[in-house]
């Protein structure tokens, strides 16, 4: 690891670890409050990108510095706060929800604005932005769960009509947990702005005429690149597990 990195990833340790709205509950975990979730949940309670973000981040402080021989004071207090962190939030925690499928949330409550116990954000979807759940995951609990989270974006199931905004991570977190399906039908349909119209230089108007944008070809290609070949850790901090074609489909 290049050493110029390692500030900025032990500042982020940091930040979390002295946030005023991280607190010990009555449960024992780390839980944090009064943050939000992409936009819209506002003032939520364990927000998933918060969650995320620290079970991202605090594994590979704590490998760096061991790798470059540094912050050995601070060591210990990241795995302590990596051991006792409140887990992803879930829709279990939802007296509501109770009896379907168990998937990630946006938040648990209190939440001022914004519905929780949706699905996290299709344009951020933090829990495999951070590498949390993929095809090399070790735990069956968290696969199942990142499963049930995806068939969530699908309630009609997918064929060559499906869908995919301009921003949409769905396609690369398709490829991640190897659903050769998806690759088929919505990295296409994503390159292509299914049903929009594409201007000649390749940028769009999805989100209106005054919002032009050309995210969706760096999204697909992408999500491309993680159908065809990966190089991913089973969780931060973690070596790293090449596959080739791990979402490419057989056909």
């Amino acid at each position: 690891m290049a050493k110029s990195a390692y500030p900025m990833i032990k500042g982020i340790a940091e930040f979390y670890r002295n946030f005023p709205n991280l607190k010990k509950a009555p449960d024992g975990k780390y839980h944090i409050f009064h943050v939000n979730d992409n936009e819209p949940v506002w003032d939520g309670h364990k927000t998933v990108e918060e969650i995320s973000s620290m079970i991202g981040i605090l594994p590979v402080a704590i490998k760096a510095s061991e790798i470059l021989n540094v912050d050995s004071v601070l060591r210990p207090l990241w795995k302590e706060l990596l051991q006792n962190l409140s887990p992803l939030p879930r829709s279990s925690e939802f007296r509501d929800l109770k009896g379907k499928p168990v998937t990630f949330v946006k938040s648990l409550l209190p939440a001022v604005d914004g519905k929780a116990s949706d699905l996290p954000d299709l344009n951020t979807m933090p829990v495999w932005c951070f590498d949390l759940a993929n095809l090399e995951t070790k735990y069956k609990e968290m696969k199942e769960i990142a499963n049930n989270t995806f068939n969530g974006y699908l309630p009609n199931g997918i064929n060559e009509t499906i869908s995919a905004g301009t921003l949409t991570k769905l396609a690369i977190v398709g490829a991640l947990l190897s659903r050769s399906d998806d690759t088929r039908y919505r990295i296409p349909n994503q390159m292509k702005a299914l049903n929009k119209v594409v201007l000649g230089y390749r940028m769009d108007c999805m989100e209106g005429v005054q919002a032009m944008t050309a995210e969706r070809v760096g999204r697909s290609s992408k999500a491309l690149q993680n159908a065809l070949c990966h190089s991913i850790p089973s969780s931060p901090g973690e070596p790293t597990v090449i596959r080739v074609f791990p979402a490419w489909p057989k056909t």
